[in-house]
């Protein structure tokens, strides 16, 4: 329920006053490698096999993120997920 709801407030926010969504700016990929690095740190179990593309291919897949070339955008699922991780604190200490 809650997650649902700030999906609706994420897509709300992409949109001019009239309700126009805007275009999606995204990062080129470079962008999310020290992100990605990040990552194996505190969670070597999970990320042992994964490299950097298919981690992307997996935020893809799942539709986190949208991927195109050299560009990647958060979609309004990857922006209501980060909302929800930072809005409820829900995260997991290494």
């Amino acid at each position: 329920m809650r997650y649902q709801q700030l999906r609706s407030e994420a897509e709300h926010e992409r949109a001019d006053p009239r309700g126009t969504p805007l275009a999606p700016r995204g990062s080129e990929v470079r962008g999310m490698r020290p992100i990605y690095e990040e990552a194996p740190a505190r969670f070597p179990e999970i990320y042992e096999a994964c490299g950097f593309v298919p981690w992307l291919q997996f935020l893809e897949e799942t539709q986190l993120i949208s991927w195109h070339g050299c560009n990647v955008v958060l979609t309004p699922d990857g922006h209501a997920f980060l909302k929800f991780r930072l809005v409820t604190d829900a995260t997991v200490e290494a």
